[in-house]
């Protein structure tokens, strides 16, 4: 994600569930999004798209990492 002074800020998830915010080489914040690990993650614009167990998906702000909606597939 692009930042305001043109460097940019890296996303990660973990086996725990947990999205990590990154800038410059220092977690900026944490989120406990999933209950098991993170399958898939997408980043687009300002959005993160969280994948996980049982077909959960989640949109997450970039910045606050806060859930902004979620839904099931179903298969």
């Amino acid at each position: 994600m692009l930042c305001e002074d043109k460097t940019y800020d890296t996303v990660a998830g973990g086996s725990n569930g947990c999205v990590y915010l990154w800038r410059k080489g220092n977690l900026i914040t944490a989120s406990q999004v999933m209950k098991y690990r993170i399958q898939v993650l997408v980043v687009h614009q300002d959005r993160i798209f969280c994948g996980g167990n049982y077909g959960i998906v989640k949109i997450l702000d970039c910045r606050t990492l806060t859930t902004i909606r979620q839904f099931y597939l179903t298969g």
